[in-house]
C-alpha cells in the first residue's frame, strides 16, 4: 500500500521521517535543513527504519530515494 510521509534532511542525512498525517516532530538546528514530502509503498518501511534505528541517516537517506515512488521538496529551512 502506497502511504505519504513528511521529513527533513539535512547534509548528513534523514533527520526526521513521519506519516504525513501526524504531528511534525523537533528536528535539531542545523544550517541547510529541507523539508520534503515522499510517497513509499509501505513493504519498504521496515527497511529504511532499520537504518534510521542503526543511526545510518545517510543509508536511510539512499534508501527513501530508492524506494519512493514519488519525492517531492516542501520548502528549506534555515
Amino acid at each position: 500500500m502506497l502511504q505519504s510521509f513528511r521529513g527533513i534532511i539535512d547534509q548528513v542525512g534523514l533527520c526526521s521521517f513521519r506519516e504525513e498525517s501526524e504531528r511534525p516532530r523537533c528536528c535539531p538546528l542545523s544550517a541547510n535543513l529541507a523539508e520534503f514530502w515522499a510517497v513509499v509503498d509501505t513493504t519498504h518501511l521496515p527497511t529504511i527504519c532499520d537504518a534510521v534505528r542503526r543511526g545510518d541517516r545517510r543509508a536511510a537517506l539512499s534508501l527513501l530515494w530508492e524506494l519512493s515512488v514519488s519525492v517531492g521538496w516542501v520548502h528549506q529551512l534555515r
